[in-house]
């Protein structure tokens, strides 16, 4: 069998030609290499025969290189988001709800200051407050100096929910505080 292309010898069950790349003809394929086939390029229908179509190796194929696993898990942080920088939604939430133990700094790994805001409880919801202020203003950022990812998305949802967390956690202390200041100051009866 011959290439009808080139006309070079072919071995049985190619489906190839080894010389010029061309498509080889089968029994139920030979009628439609045989025919005709349009060309759509430049807006013009053009009918081009088979010996007329472009070749294998006259096609732009562009493969694109493959990484190897190690060169991509280095790209990819600890904290497995691919973008290097810890989530805005699990800092609010730990700052909300944690932050006077320093789970958010922890989060953040601003081990330190988790460790003086462990102690100092959050020194009394001062340093709560001033974090969950910078997180909500997206000006808080992680031990590597990036911002936090995603904050646009949640952002605006945060601030709202804090305006009523925050005067609920600030009454509940004012009330504690004046507690403890009635209890020291009322005479004991015993």
């Amino acid at each position: 069998m011959n290439c009808q292309n080139c006309n070079s010898k072919l071995a049985e069950g190619v489906k190839f030609c080894l010389d010029c790349g061309a498509p080889v003809a089968t029994n139920s394929s030979a009628e439609s290499l045989s025919s005709p086939k349009p060309n759509f390029e430049n807006g013009e229908s053009q009918i081009l025969s088979p010996d007329q179509a472009p070749m294998p190796d006259e096609v732009d194929i562009e493969i694109p290189k493959i990484q190897s696993a190690k060169k991509l898990s280095e790209k990819i942080p600890e904290t497995g988001n691919p973008s290097g920088a810890r989530s805005f939604k699990v800092a609010w939430v730990l700052a909300t709800f944690f932050g006077f133990l320093g789970a958010d700094r922890f989060y953040l790994g601003h081990i330190g200051t988790g460790v003086l805001k462990l102690i100092g409880f959050g020194w009394y919801g001062i340093w709560w407050l001033l974090d969950l202020m910078r997180i909500n203003k997206g000006a808080q950022k992680d031990s590597n100096g990036e911002q936090l990812a995603d904050p646009d998305n949640f952002i605006a949802k945060a601030r709202v929910i804090s305006a009523v967390v925050i005067p609920i956690v600030l009454i509940f202390s004012l009330l504690t505080l004046i507690a403890v200041i009635v209890g020291l100051l009322s005479p004991s009866t015993t």
